[in-house]
């Protein structure tokens, strides 16, 4: 399975109205892509997140063969590349293409979906990055709050650096996010020592992205809010 995941921030002159007539028109685009698994569009809060996203938007495909297909068909030339073209309505994506990774739990029908993009350059040697990536892949052990969740590293990446690591949960809902995951002693004593310049293992650059929006799955080819 490959994932295409960007998140788009509008730029401030675009009014609400406008971004709800976008996100329904890309919607409605990606739904018509040729060959796709699966589509997650979620609008964020904004609170509680760093650098965050106004929108999240993944797309899913079977293998790369689909994705490149799905590229180049109509669907995505008049509805896709006009969203995210140079000049219009954002003030920035963020864009990441990941293959595989590590993955457990069952996806939800419904809940809350939150991703982080991280970049290790600090340091960052193969072994590091493997122990931090290890410690990340043990919280769902600890955490039960998290439904879902996937780590990868990218294949590709566009943006304001180039991301490392992709981490994806689902939850029932935002206070399994902002509680039980937030606030677990395996999030403060052990994770965030990676993510702090005074710790010897300091690894992660200090910008990051941490988005989360409500969705609901109505069906197996589509999650939207």
């Amino acid at each position: 399975m490959l994932s295409l995941l960007r998140l788009v921030a509008f730029a401030p002159a675009v009014a609400p109205s406008d971004r709800d007539r976008l996100v329904n028109q890309l919607r409605d685009t990606s739904d018509a892509l040729p060959g796709i698994d699966d589509v997650m569009m979620a609008r964020t809060p904004g609170r509680s997140a760093i650098n965050p996203a106004d929108l999240i938007w993944r797309v899913r495909f079977p293998d790369r063969k689909t994705f490149d297909h799905a590229v180049g068909s109509e669907a995505w030339r008049s509805g896709v590349e006009p969203f995210f073209y140079a000049g219009g309505p954002l003030l920035s994506v963020e864009h990441v293409i990941y293959c595989g990774g590590r993955s457990g739990g069952r996806e939800r029908a419904s809940g809350v979906y939150r991703v982080a993009l991280f970049c290790a350059n600090q340091s960052a040697t193969p072994e590091r990055v493997r122990r931090w990536s290890d410690e990340l892949a043990e919280m769902p052990r600890h955490v039960s709050a998290i439904r879902w969740w996937g780590l990868t590293e990218p294949s590709e990446t566009k943006g304001s650096r180039p991301w490392t690591v992709v981490w994806e949960q689902e939850y029932d809902d935002v206070r399994g996010l902002n509680g039980p995951y937030a606030m677990h002693p395996c999030h403060w004593a052990q994770v965030d020592r990676w993510f702090d310049p005074e710790y010897p293992e300091f690894l992660v650059d200090s910008h990051l992205c941490h988005s989360f929006g409500e969705f609901h799955r109505p069906g197996a080819a589509s999650i939207r809010l």
